[in-house]
């Protein structure tokens, strides 16, 4: 979802924000939520987070699980006395099943007062992944070229010179025929799907084995011709809907429980690797990764948001941020591979720490029918 810039109030009033559109029947992701209460209650105090331990996580010599359990409190109280809402309290509802959101410029207020912004912002720093891979000039500028050709003459002549160039050059088509094609689909390895049914992940939690929501988009690694589990997830809103404020706070919430609860299932598999996930809000798209950092605490960062090409002319938009496709695959490929090295070594010691750390998920009855 997009938020001012400028402002950190988590209010409903946030100027921001405009007026909901309607529910449009021709956009395969609209939703229709307007029987949705939106509001987290009557959270158990089992959720709780637990006292401090020598596992704390600190950044820059500031205990962050310290001031992380002080935030999940303050979060329940609130819950239990006033309830949370999904509109403008979305960073608090994930806190409940102790994921620690960072997006710059989207902090709550609540979050500034007890990290105060220069811990958050020292925080996202250190775990957003670096985004060193960048584009090739020269296929950077094969590729400007093709648009050029696509705009002056015809798309049929551009897609003409790209095949020529894609024989005068195979590395190119070694290195970058993925991206072009798909950037995250090798049948072999990583498949992606626009599923129609609940992650098994995310169901091994649930008390009657089902979730209101499935995600829209996932990536799963394949495995001796099975599915073995899910390693990126994704949640769409169309252009017809990008307004609408309470499905997008919702859908980054389902994000980042998705995310948590694949993070849980790869460690139980002996797995340490991250989770990606990204959400589309009409011609954007923002992606994020989550960890386990530390005892209790998942980190779910904003890695970059892109923008989706409309026309040809916003290819050229799209060739300058090429660069961040290139890395959120190689994430993705570096969790695929520690994931499959341990489903062919069975035999490795668990991560005991790891486990150790991870928390439940808010499972309520509510949460539970909104995600």
């Amino acid at each position: 979802y997009e938020q001012d810039p400028e402002s950190n109030d988590d209010s409903t009033d946030d100027s921001s924000y405009e007026i909901q559109k309607p529910y449009s029947p021709e956009d395969p992701f609209s939703e229709d939520t307007e029987d949705e209460n939106g509001v987290i209650t009557n959270v158990p105090l089992s959720f709780t987070p637990l006292e401090s331990s020598e596992s704390d996580l600190f950044v820059n010599g500031v205990n962050l699980s310290e001031k992380f359990r002080t935030y999940i409190n303050e979060a329940i109280l609130h819950a239990n006395e006033k309830g949370l809402y999904v509109e403008s309290h979305t960073h608090e509802i994930l806190s409940l099943s102790s994921i620690l959101v960072l997006i710059p410029n989207s902090y709550s207020t609540k979050m500034v007062e007890v990290f105060g912004l220069d811990l958050l912002e020292l925080t996202h720093q250190k775990y957003t992944p670096k985004l060193s891979l960048r584009l090739d000039i020269e296929i950077e500028n094969i590729y400007r070229s093709v648009i050029k050709t696509c705009l002056v003459e015809s798309r049929i002549n551009g897609i003409k010179l790209l095949c020529t160039k894609l024989v005068e050059r195979s590395e190119l088509m070694d290195n970058f025929d993925s991206i072009m094609k798909n950037a995250f689909h090798v049948p072999d390895n990583h498949i992606v799907q626009w599923p129609n049914t609940a992650l098994s992940e995310s169901k091994v939690r649930k008390f009657d084995g089902s979730r209101a929501k499935q995600p829209d988009f996932v990536v799963s690694i394949n495995y001796q011709s099975q599915s073995a589990n899910v390693i990126y997830v994704g949640e769409v809103t169309g252009p017809a809907e990008k307004n609408n404020v309470f499905k997008n706070c919702l859908d980054l919430i389902r994000i980042g429980v998705f995310m948590k609860d694949l993070v849980d299932s790869a460690i139980s598999r002996n797995a340490e690797i991250k989770i990606l996930g990204f959400q589309c809000v009409g011609y954007k798209i923002d992606f994020y990764v989550l960890d386990l950092k530390g005892n209790g605490i998942y980190v779910m960062n904003h890695i970059a948001q892109i923008s989706i090409p409309a026309t040809i002319r916003d290819l050229f938009i799209l060739i300058d941020e090429l660069y961040v496709l290139l890395n959120v695959r190689s994430i993705l490929l570096e969790s695929y591979d520690t994931f499959i090295s341990n489903l062919k070594n069975p035999g490795l010691s668990p991560l005991k720490t790891k486990l150790s750390f991870k928390r439940k998920t808010l499972d309520t009855p509510k949460f539970n029918k909104l995600v």
